[in-house]
């Protein structure tokens, strides 16, 4: 027997979510059922589940070259939240993470919940600082709060009580640093509650943040009932050297392409592959989402990772789609490969592409592609990783393929 609470997070209800299916074994008969209490976290344990609210974020916190992942979430049974820090033990072609402790820094000490973490060099002194938003639970009060990173080397926030910033919110509203005006100083984007998303101009100095409204429709988002504490993040998405920004509401996300060129914007949605379907197709993740992105394989195709009100993470990887100035898309899937399966392969462009092994001995002859069409390969690689050298006009572009 199974037993899983229907309550949703709140500070009335606490409840540890990240241990909230009960299994009872039955250890009578189906006639006479007598049922022992066995484990509190039944197929839990065996995934990656911090409760609720999961918010992701990526930093090289051991300068080991690799990107590690940190999850901040709404609260445990006893009303408070900390961060679980997970180790990248891998490396760029094969992460793999490994937990390191349930509560980094020992945050839960702090006496916050509803945690919201984003890694980011405030103090522009060039080492990636913690900037959160969280609750208090004695004043009920949700602000911006700020730990230095006093190392250049492995991460030390040691010895500090974190810093608040000039910045209140309400509870489930959504902040995200970046330098909007490219003048050295991080700025906000903040999905509010009425639906609307705003900016916030940073007018203080590197030591000293102050914030003061700019548009209160950025983007032309105002106030609207469609739209809900929406998750804002940037990342370079085309790779054509131009911020993209990325938006969740009620479930999806859309993305906003080069957002700081031009006046006029129209918004893409996000498109998800169903492999049970066969068809690719705009999805509803969960009723909630926090967005970060990140570099994980460093073959500049940030991962979109979308953290859940149910306390997982979605990792959405790209098709190995690659821009670039004269607008050559492109994209070779399923990557990573089985292999039994065939490659597809699609470009805009006519494109040559010569598959090499790591040794930079070419594997068979070069394939031609005609642009805009969609082919199929029979690939005959051994496990391990490739690179496929694309040519195209005078132009060429490598992309990593991992054969399983």
């Amino acid at each position: 027997m199974v037993v899983s609470t229907n309550n949703g997070p709140s500070i009335l209800t606490p409840m540890d979510l990240a241990n909230s299916v009960w299994f009872y074994k039955n250890t009578g008969t189906d006639v006479l059922p007598q049922f022992s209490f066995k484990k509190s976290n039944w197929l839990q344990d065996q995934m990656l589940d911090v409760g609720s609210y999961a918010s992701p974020a990526f930093a090289d916190y051991d300068k080991d070259g690799d990107l590690d992942l940190f999850v901040s979430y709404w609260s445990k049974a006893d009303t408070t939240a900390s961060v679980y820090q997970f180790e990248n033990t891998g490396n760029f072609y094969t992460p793999s993470f490994r937990l390191v402790t349930n509560d980094y820094m020992q945050l839960s000490r702090l006496g916050f919940y509803n945690i919201k973490i984003q890694f980011v060099d405030l103090n522009s002194d060039s080492k990636k600082d913690i900037v959160f938003a969280a609750s208090d639970k004695e004043l009920s009060e949700t602000h911006l709060y700020l730990l230095k990173n006093k190392s250049s080397g492995e991460f030390d926030f040691s010895n500090q009580t974190p810093e608040l910033l000039p910045f209140q919110l309400s509870q489930l509203e959504n902040v995200f640093m970046y330098d909007l005006n490219h003048d050295g100083l991080m700025d906000l984007l903040i999905g509010r509650s009425d639906g609307s998303l705003q900016n916030y101009w940073n007018t203080g100095s590197a030591d000293d943040a102050s914030f003061i409204q700019g548009s209160n429709k950025f983007m032309g988002l105002g106030s609207s009932i469609a739209r809900y504490c929406m998750s804002p993040t940037v990342a370079d998405l085309r790779h054509d050297g131009k911020p993209d920004l990325l938006i969740s509401n009620r479930g999806s996300i859309v993305v906003y392409n080069d957002f700081q060129i031009g006046n006029t914007h129209q918004a893409d949605t996000i498109l998800i592959a169903n492999s049970l379907k066969g068809d690719i197709e705009s999805r509803r993740l969960s009723t909630y989402l926090l967005l970060t992105t990140s570099d994980l394989y460093g073959e500049s195709n940030p991962l979109i990772v979308v953290g859940t009100i149910a306390g997982g993470l979605h990792i959405l990887k790209g098709d190995s789609s690659l821009f670039d100035n004269q607008e050559n898309i492109i994209s070779i899937w399923p990557n990573p490969v089985d292999q039994s399966q065939k490659l597809n392969v699609r470009t805009l462009q006519n494109t040559s592409i010569q598959f090499y092994n790591l040794l930079g001995q070419k594997l068979f002859e070069p394939f031609a592609f005609q642009g805009g069409e969609t082919y199929s390969i029979e690939h005959a690689l051994s496990p391990g990783l490739y690179l496929a050298r694309c040519i195209w006009s005078g132009k060429e572009k490598t992309i990593k393929v991992v054969v399983k």
